[in-house]
């Protein structure tokens, strides 16, 4: 009977080798430890090069990563919201951010981190200028106010014209037309004319996303001026503060077929603001809405 082979002592006489490499076991745990430190070190880094933003919905919440250096060379409040903590607070230390939608923040930080932006149409060019004039991006401002005049036309123009007074530029704009000294600055330069042509030199067009503002504005009237029909017959109009109204109303540029067409829209204005005070329609409520504006035709 032959007798399976082996390093036993019974075999062979002599003890047994030890043996010369590590068991297993040591290997595994070794193993591991390597392991968990290059991923402490990937996501370190990982956590200095990105910011994450926590976008509360309404029923969800969301998350958006970032690259914190273009962030950070923004100067922007989301820059500012890095630097100096205000926002943060949200679960392992990311900054939270409140009534967004989430497409159009992370838009928004996309344009931060490559400059680039497509624009879908104009409502939502407006919701992105909301955003950049939320956290004071001020050359996605002037971006969005050149791409709404290019794009502007007689279906937006009401909703771009309303958003000029939600940020301010049009009593502002009224303010510098009208500011003292103005025609005294006329004068003076009607009689140097050095000067009027150095200011020319100078004067290269809208420059400060107020100027910009002013500019658009302008243009919305001037076409509100060439379509006035077709302005007038939109519900929109309807949903204009008393202001907004008066300006448009006011204007002696307006190229209208008959004055029955503005008689109209008075008629239905003065209906329908009523309606939003819940005061009764009568003829005296009405010309109470109106105010000097039942003399404008």
């Amino acid at each position: 009977m032959v007798l399976p082979f082996n390093t036993t002592e019974a075999n062979t006489g002599r003890p047994a080798p030890l043996p010369t490499a590590p068991p297993m076991a040591s290997l595994a745990t070794e193993a591991a430890h390597i392991g968990a430190a290059n991923y402490s070190s990937l996501t370190s880094g990982a956590d200095e090069q990105f910011v994450d933003f926590l976008v509360l919905g309404n029923k969800e919440n969301y998350l958006v990563r970032a690259d914190r250096k273009a962030i950070l060379d923004s100067n922007t409040d989301l820059a500012r919201m890095l630097t100096g903590g205000g926002g943060s607070g949200g679960p392992a230390g990311k900054c939270v951010v409140r009534d967004v939608k989430r497409d159009n923040f992370e838009t928004f930080v996309r344009y931060l981190e490559t400059c680039f932006i497509k624009f879908v149409s104009p409502t939502h060019t407006l919701e992105m200028l909301e955003l950049a004039t939320r956290y004071q991006c001020r050359q996605l401002e002037i971006y969005c106010v050149k791409e709404l005049d290019l794009n502007l036309s007689v279906e937006h123009v009401l909703e771009v014209y309303r958003a000029l007074w939600f940020y301010n530029s049009v009593p502002s704009a009224a303010a510098a037309s009208a500011a003292p000294g103005a025609g005294a600055g006329q004068r003076r330069n009607r009689c140097c004319p050095r000067r009027r042509n150095r200011e020319a030199q100078q004067d290269c067009g809208p420059v400060t996303p107020e100027e910009h503002f002013a500019a658009l504005l302008a243009n919305c009237l001037q076409l509100i001026d060439m379509h006035a029909e077709q302005v007038f017959s939109q519900e929109a109009m309807l949903a204009l503060h008393f202001p907004e109204l008066e300006m448009i109303v006011k204007r002696d540029a307006l190229q209208l077929s008959s004055e029955t067409v503005l008689l109209d829209l008075l008629a239905r204005w003065s209906l329908e603001d009523c309606r939003r005070k819940n005061v009764h329609p009568s003829a005296e409520n009405r010309r109470r809405a109106l105010g000097a504006l039942c003399y404008a035709p």
